[in-house]
């Protein structure tokens, strides 16, 4: 009965990949840090934290409203900082 249920919640389609696809030429070619990953036989988008630059990041913290992304992000690279 669980299982009826489970199959029938199953998407028709996947719509991260489908997402993945419809985004990646634009992506890649504004910023080069991205990379096509295949993880589990799922395709997804990937990005190291020391390949984002700071404008990419800038525009993240204003797309989510934040302040605190672009200061994460050079602890993680161990630049020291600076804007």
């Amino acid at each position: 009965m669980v299982s009826d249920v489970q199959k029938m919640a199953q998407p028709d389609m996947v719509l991260a990949y489908q997402s993945v696809k419809d985004a990646w030429i634009e992506l890649t070619s504004e910023w080069a840090c991205f990379q096509e990953t295949t993880k589990n036989g799922d395709k997804a988008i990937t990005v190291k934290s020391r390949d984002i630059p700071k404008p990419l990041a800038r525009a993240v913290e204003v797309d989510l409203d934040r302040d605190d992304l672009y200061k994460k992000l050079i602890s993680a690279k161990g630049d020291g900082g600076g804007n």
